[in-house]
């Protein structure tokens, strides 16, 4: 603790550097999210082209297909689906994840602020108690 500090002000201080700390930890965690965010849609873009390709294939293909053939083609397209549609909720989720993380970095910001602004109004008090003292240990 520094001498010329009191209490009060290192708690703020120390307030401070927490909430400083929870704001690193969230944006640590909304990055950690933008980059599953990418990976996923990513996924996503790599299944819509396998679906589109599949698409373009089973349209291309000739009716002398057989039919446990054309089963099997099918069931793997469902599962693509599937898989596109677990993709698309992922990511649907993580985006509102994201974007209650971002609210919650905004609120802390405005919190950061507003001890910032209380921290500074005491180090004027604290500054003007002092010329005071000063002024009556003089007289």
């Amino acid at each position: 603790r520094n001498p010329k500090r009191g209490s009060m002000e290192d708690d703020v201080l120390d307030d401070l550097l927490e909430a400083k700390m929870r704001l690193k930890a969230k944006d640590a965690t909304i990055k950690h999210l933008l980059e599953e965010n990418q990976a996923q849609s990513d996924e996503i873009s790599r299944l819509n082209e396998l679906i589109a390709s599949r698409a373009l294939a089973q349209r291309g293909k000739e009716i002398k297909v057989a039919a446990l053939a054309e089963r099997k083609k099918d069931q793997d397209f469902e599962h693509l689906q599937q898989a596109f549609g677990r993709q698309t909720s992922l990511l649907f989720e993580s985006e509102k994840q994201q974007d209650a993380l971002k609210r919650q970095l905004v609120t802390l910001k405005k919190d950061l602020d507003e001890k910032t602004k209380q921290l500074r109004s005491q180090q004027r008090q604290i500054t003007a108690i002092r010329k005071q003292q000063q002024q009556q240990q003089q007289q």
